[in-house]
């Protein structure tokens, strides 16, 4: 899932500077799935510094904020989940290894 993220978050470096998205349904659906993935990328590895970083310790407005974006990235993958993006998206995360 995070090699499948971080491949749409590097093909929306382009989309992110352009003044299209609001008239582009392509480029704002582009947008959206890169909220979807980053979202992705971000609360895996706050789960592996909860998880292993014995160092740092974990605060509660941190959990919120990762809280928060967890449900920002549902409400936006429920809007965008039956577009050809977000099913690419979705098959090379499930079918990644598979031939």
């Amino acid at each position: 899932m995070n090699e499948a993220s971080t491949a749409i978050l590097k093909g929306m470096r382009s989309v992110r500077n352009s003044e299209n998205i609001a008239v582009d349904p392509e480029q704002a659906s582009r947008f959206k799935l890169s909220a979807v993935a980053q979202a992705f990328v971000d609360l895996q590895q706050a789960r592996h510094m909860a998880d292993y970083d014995i160092d740092e310790p974990f605060h509660p407005p941190d959990a919120a904020i990762d809280v928060a974006q967890a449900r920002l990235a549902f409400l936006t993958w429920a809007d965008i989940k039956d577009g050809p993006l977000a099913q690419g998206y979705l098959y090379s995360i499930l079918f990644k290894d598979r031939p």
